[in-house]
């Protein structure tokens, strides 16, 4: 049985390596849009944002709700931080301007990615 200790370093260890995936996708991201405003990297937020999910522990539902926030909260201030530095210049898919609510869009696909598997995860496991 884990001492009270235990458990709280465990429930830290089990949402630190997500959030750093998720940071580290959203920052690459960041990097390459920095660099080339005028591309779009149409599927960057959906990776930052579903990420999270693989990582996560999504046994319980508080969990796969914290899981689809985090990471889309993560996409949404790599989106942000982009947007209000103009560097989101590129088209989107359908060749339209602006670029913002398209990734708005696949950040939020991204949290759903991570629901869908927390209720496949529970569903299988249980």
């Amino acid at each position: 049985m884990l001492s009270r200790a235990d458990e709280n370093e465990s429930a830290v260890g089990m949402w630190i390596r997500p959030t750093l995936l998720s940071i580290a996708l959203a920052a690459v991201w960041v990097i390459l849009a920095w660099r080339t405003p005028t591309s779009t990297h149409h599927f960057a937020p959906l990776v930052a944002a579903a990420s999270w999910g693989f990582l996560a522990d999504l046994s319980k539902p508080a969990n796969i709700g914290r899981a689809a926030f985090g990471g889309v909260a993560v996409a949404v201030i790599a989106l942000v931080l982009l947007a209000l530095n103009d560097r989101l210049l590129g088209p989107t898919l359908w060749h339209s301007r602006p670029s913002w609510p398209e990734l708005l869009g696949f950040a939020v696909l991204g949290g759903v990615i991570t629901l869908i598997r927390g209720a496949r995860f529970k569903r299988d496991s249980g």
